[in-house]
């Protein structure tokens, strides 16, 4: 244990013991000026106190709880990949919540029986109402948990819920929403949702160098070969090679080398009129 977990062990301690003393201390004092000076509140002094040690609490439980994520994120943090340390750090903030919530519950003298049978009506309700929401939320883990999606990486997506593949580099990945930077520079929001069983990843690399593939089809009227000779000058280290003839169409791909997505549209523009020229320089030549 490193010298800030020891910090803010005892810090936590002296909360809890600054909490517990001014409880001590305050219910006391409440008591005797509550039926000294203001004897109409004497009825609901219970109440009063109640109140007084839930604002304790609660503003206690809030700092600790700010203590204790900031560890976890501290020690998770070269652990785990951002989407889990996300998801656990949501996880214990649920959980330490429901625990400050219980006790000061407590304090204001509810039954926790029956606000838990209350709880769990609404709690299912609400999840029923909030399933999209924790569908994205865990996704999101999956996704990024089995390496499909990281930050930094560009990728094809192809999936029947979009009407075309998106290319695009993954810039964020949040609790509900993932950020793409697609080729012509906008951020589009995908929910992740979206991922999880719905959509196959292609990873063609990382920001700073990945090698995209575009096909250009064009009709078969003029033999491939001529249409070969006459292939132009194309973005540098580009390789290309003739991939299928389905009888009134060829089919070329190349596959380009890039070091930013957004240099997409540059290189498939040179591409189709590098084919495309060479295509009608042969068809002209016969």
């Amino acid at each position: 244990m490193d010298r800030r977990n020891i910090r803010d062990a005892i810090f936590i301690i002296t909360i809890i013991l600054v909490i517990s003393i001014a409880i001590f201390v305050i219910r006391p004092a409440v008591d005797y000026l509550v039926r000294t000076y203001i004897v109409r509140l004497s009825p609901y002094i219970d109440y009063v106190n109640g109140a007084i040690a839930a604002v304790f609490v609660g503003g206690g439980g809030v700092l600790i709880l700010h203590i204790i994520r900031r560890d976890i994120n501290r020690y998770f943090s070269k652990k785990v990949n951002r989407s889990a340390q996300n998801l656990i750090d949501l996880l214990v903030s649920f959980f330490m919540y429901a625990i400050i919530l219980a006790i000061i519950l407590s304090s204001l003298g509810i039954n926790l029986t029956s606000a838990l049978v209350g709880g769990s009506v609404g709690a299912l309700i609400i999840g029923i109402a909030l399933q999209g929401i924790f569908s994205s939320i865990f996704s999101g883990f999956a996704v990024t948990s089995g390496g499909a999606l990281k930050p930094g990486d560009v990728v094809n997506m192809q999936s029947w819920l979009f009407s075309a593949p998106i290319t695009g580099e993954v810039m964020k990945i949040s609790y509900l929403f993932s950020d793409i930077r697609t080729q012509n520079g906008n951020i589009i929001k995908i929910p992740n949702s979206a991922f999880f069983g719905n959509t196959i990843f292609e990873n063609l690399g990382k920001y700073d160098g990945f090698s995209y593939r575009i096909q250009v089809t064009l009709p078969s009227d003029v033999a491939v070969s001529k249409i070969e000779k006459n292939i132009g000058e194309l973005p540098d280290r580009t390789t290309w090679f003739f991939s299928a003839s389905s009888g009134s169409t060829n089919t070329f791909t190349a596959i380009v080398p890039m070091n930013s997505i957004t240099v997409l549209n540059e290189a498939a523009d040179r591409i189709n009129r590098a084919f495309n020229e060479a295509y009608w320089k042969a068809k002209s030549s016969t």
